[in-house]
């Protein structure tokens, strides 16, 4: 069957709780040529592909209710990654773009990503959705936290590592020289990583900028698994994106150079990757709303002492158990409600107002939805010790947020609950890395501005040396012009010629003490010569 460019699911229409469902037709139909208003059930699969073919591109009814921001109206499946990657696996040349979401790092990365693809692939690391981080850091600083932290999972041989935002563009240029350079060697370029990281939008916001007309349609929503094939896109379909400029003046004309004629390379845009650490996966569309961050995410702060609990929506609880009162700053989505309670009170709390206050305890959303969903369960329990610095870690809620731990504490126990299959991860404290790397910086130009002032110092003293050394030169040459010349006239019979010696020596004075001293030295004379 065709392939519909939306979602990547084959076109059928037998199954309508299935991705690529084309319904039969209806009384407002809005067109005799839109495939969705054809009588397929009256047609064999071989005449379906023929309509397709000829009526152009189409979605099913699930990508047309989520480009309207409905419910898909099917059941959400997630394909096997080993099935689906099993022939990229045995191929061994490829550029793979692993793509994450930075705002919920490392819950959003697919730990044994290797497996999926094969061992040894070329591979770029993407930290999308760099909007929804605060204002400071910045993306350099966020880029090498990413490498450091990846590099403790095992993977330490990226090709590169970019901090993009599919939003505001940010980031969208070096992603672009990745594409050239791959289609000037003819590469295939495989878009990875699991649900709901954006990668689909980053196709999209590339095929916008690069101006193209008539652009591959990629469904994009907030719905996880909304992609649920490969979508081959040519690299053609970056418009002027793949055009290189050699001149960069912008007062003169700037001619385009075309890249080499590509038979093989494309851009492949995979099905995301089901990931259970995730408490995404057990929300459905409304209760993503409330989830996700739509701009960067506020820190809220909140002291916590032994005994006391923080409830973030109906989803994650930790509990203080012992040690040191903390300062508990959280960083999730501003629709998100957390609230702080007695840890003896929790569990009489989230049973009595899960899913139903908007403000409390929510998501889930609705009685009927708390009933069925999972019960939290004990995930992790740890010792942090401090003081805060960089040996403090920072706890991330995957497909919520994080939250990082200060205040002035030697140590504190503390118990983390998640529902379901649903996993929480301490990792290197981001902010942390970045005022490490801020003091370092500012230690580095310190010490070069002391460099400059010591250098500074030394050309002004030997400057002043050397003036002193001058004046000393020309006073002694004057006194010794002087001496030269009222030496012959005072020497006589019994007179004392004086020569003058050292630096103020000159002609004057050895001519004038000689011919005094030879002169009277026969007749009895003296001759006195005078060191200054």
């Amino acid at each position: 069957p065709s392939q519909p460019s939306g979602c990547g699911a084959s076109f059928q229409y037998s199954h309508p709780e299935r991705a690529g469902y084309l319904p039969p037709p209806t009384a407002t139909s809005p067109s005799p040529t839109d495939p969705a208003s054809l009588p397929m059930d009256a047609l064999t699969p071989a005449e379906v592909k023929k309509i397709l073919r000829e009526s152009g591109p189409s979605i099913c009814r699930r990508c047309h209710n989520l480009s309207m921001n409905k419910a898909p109206g099917t059941t959400r499946t997630f394909p096997d990654p080993n099935k689906a990657f099993s022939s990229v696996r045995i191929r061994p040349d490829g550029l793979f773009i692993v793509i994450v979401d930075v705002s919920d790092f490392p819950g959003s990365f697919v730990r044994n990503m290797d497996t999926i693809i094969g061992t040894g692939k070329r591979m770029i690391l993407v930290a999308n959705k760099s909007d929804a981080l605060p204002d400071w850091p910045k993306r350099p600083v966020v880029g090498a936290w990413l490498r450091a932290e990846t590099a403790k999972m095992g993977y330490k041989k990226w090709v590169d590592v970019i901090v993009t935002s599919a939003m505001t563009g940010v980031g969208l240029g070096r992603l672009v020289e990745v594409m050239r350079s791959a289609r000037g060697r003819g590469e295939t370029v495989y878009l990875v990583g699991c649900a709901n990281v954006g990668k689909s939008a980053l196709l999209a916001a590339l095929q916008k900028k690069g101006g193209v007309t008539t652009p591959v349609k990629l469904t994009t929503s907030i719905h996880p698994g909304t992609t649920a094939g490969m979508i081959a896109v040519p690299f053609e379909k970056l418009g002027d994106l793949m055009l290189d400029r050699e001149d960069e003046d912008p007062d003169f004309p700037r001619p385009l150079v075309l890249p080499p004629p590509d038979l093989t390379g494309q851009i492949i845009d995979t099905p995301g990757i089901f990931n259970p650490d995730q408490v995404t996966h057990l929300l459905n569309d409304a209760e993503l709303r409330l989830v996700l961050p739509k701009r960067d995410l506020k820190p809220h702060q909140y002291h916590v002492n032994p005994g006391r609990s923080i409830l973030v929506g109906g989803l994650f609880r930790l509990d203080h158990i012992s040690g040191d009162p903390l300062v508990i700053t959280t960083y999730c989505g501003p629709f998100l409600p957390i609230h702080k309670c007695r840890t003896d009170k929790a569990d009489n709390l989230r049973t009595a107002h899960l899913g139903l206050s908007k403000r409390l305890l929510t998501p889930p959303l609705g009685a009927n939805r708390a009933a069925r969903f999972p019960p939290l369960r004990v995930v992790l329990e740890t010792l942090i010790v401090g003081p805060s610095g960089p040996n403090v870690p920072e706890l991330t809620l995957p497909g919520v947020g994080w939250m990082t731990f200060t205040g002035k504490f030697e140590r504190a126990e503390i118990k983390v609950y998640a529902p379901g299959e649903t996993r929480v991860f301490l990792r290197g404290s981001l902010m942390d890395f970045a005022k490490k790397i801020m003091d370092g910086k500012a230690l580095v130009k310190e010490r070069v501005a002391k460099e400059k002032e010591a250098k500074r110092s030394s050309r002004v003293e030997a400057d002043i040396l050397a003036r002193r050394a001058r004046t000393r030169v020309r006073a002694l040459a004057r006194a010794g012009a002087g001496a030269g010349a009222g030496a012959p006239a005072v020497a006589g019979e019994g007179a004392v010629a004086v020569a003058v010696a050292g630096e103020g020596e000159g002609p004057g004075a050895g001519e004038g003490a000689g011919e005094g001293a030879g002169a009277r030295e026969g007749e009895g004379g003296k001759e006195v010569k005078c060191v200054v």
